[in-house]
């Protein structure tokens, strides 16, 4: 469907956590979150505590590991399967679809590859903890791109930091009981298995895209708990509002620092369906003063490239995610049986990477 011209997405300020707030303030501030993830799945936050200087800082270093060359870029490959998710994956070698796309192809008993008939048009670099046996990073040699590695474990550390305060957040708004505030803590470790992504969309022609020749990003939920997006200034992320016969909201950058939120799967599983996983896509990017994406550009059009830093906080690999108790009623029993987030995650991505050259770079 086409994206909404009237929705909007909620700023959430979550500075009281980050600033030494008051109980009330909070509250206030975890109620308000809680609140938009209801009713959206996603929100803009603000005051989470990463600084300007390091977001800016993250761009920067974005954009000299795309700008090298490709043979450079090919010396930490990702592996030609999902696990470990890490390293420099070249455009069209990565392939996102939804869930229910998966669950179709596996239904209709076809081939895997029936996923990848439009390939996704961008290129990534995937980092992780330092002492996650099962996914170990993926290395540029130092020679390469210095002091990538020493920013980039940095960058992830203080993200996790920002995920710690989001989780105080929500654990504060949804009023867990401190034992389930503590679990979802200790589930989310930081230490095993969040992922750092540096994610490049190329320059393309408008029309590879409306002719789907390409893709940018199709519509997917994430698996994860909830994923942080900071994006540049170019545009094209949208928001599937599920109040709103299923259109599309525009996710208007506002500033590098400002980021948007969208809850996963597996906090879904966590909340009872209290917080709907979010689609989302990136689509062709609107034109100036335009509130909408995707068919807005006109023929010849070249779309210039879009940076963007996401981080997904996921559950440790052999995390079991189940409904918090104290958000089972009996107006709300439980929706979903308890899954391994490893487990779980296998099954959807098993078709996401495949042994390829990638596609064509646009001229």
């Amino acid at each position: 469907m086409s994206p909404s011209q009237s929705s909007s997405i909620p700023v959430i300020d979550l500075s009281a956590f980050t600033r030494n707030g008051s109980t009330a303030e909070r509250l206030k501030a975890g109620k308000a979150l809680c609140d938009a993830c209801h009713r959206l799945g996603f929100a803009n936050i603000a005051g989470h505590g990463l600084p300007d200087a390091l977001v800016e800082e993250g761009f920067q270093w974005s954009r000299r590991l795309f700008d090298l060359p490709k043979e450079d870029k090919m010396k930490a490959p990702h592996p030609d399967t999902f696990l470990p998710h890490r390293g420099y994956s070249a455009p069209g070698i990565e392939k996102v679809y939804s869930k229910d796309d998966r669950t179709k192809q596996e239904e209709a008993g076809v081939e895997g590859q029936s996923l990848r008939e439009i390939s996704d048009y961008k290129e990534s670099y995937e980092i992780g903890s330092e002492n996650n046996s099962v996914q170990q990073n993926i290395w540029l040699p130092e020679e390469v791109l210095p002091g990538f590695r020493v920013f980039t474990t940095k960058l992830y550390w203080s993200l996790d930091e920002v995920a710690k305060t989001i989780i105080d957040a929500f654990a504060t708004g949804l009023e867990l009981s401190p034992t389930e505030r503590k679990t979802l803590l200790k589930l989310h470790s930081g230490d095993s298995n969040n992922q750092l992504r540096l994610l490049h969309y190329p320059p393309v022609e408008a029309d590879r895209l409306l002719q789907n020749l390409v893709g940018r990003m199709p519509a997917h939920q994430d698996w994860s708990s909830f994923t942080l997006d900071f994006q540049d200034e170019i545009g094209g992320l949208e928001l599937r509002d599920p109040r709103d016969g299923g259109n599309f909201v525009f996710a208007k950058p506002i500033s590098r620092n400002i980021c948007v939120l969208n809850v996963g799967d597996m906090l879904e599983r966590f909340t009872n369906g209290y917080f709907p996983s979010a689609m989302h896509r990136v689509v062709l990017p609107p034109t100036p003063n335009a509130t909408s994406g995707n068919g807005t550009q006109s023929t010849g059009t070249v779309i210039p490239s879009r940076y963007s830093i996401p981080y997904f906080v996921a559950p440790d690999m052999e995390a079991v995610v189940k409904p918090f108790d104290s958000l089972i009623t009996s107006a709300s029993p439980s929706k979903y049986e308890p899954v391994r987030f490893d487990q779980y995650g296998e099954w959807l991505s098993k078709h996401m990477y495949h042994n390829g050259e990638g596609v064509t770079e646009s001229k």
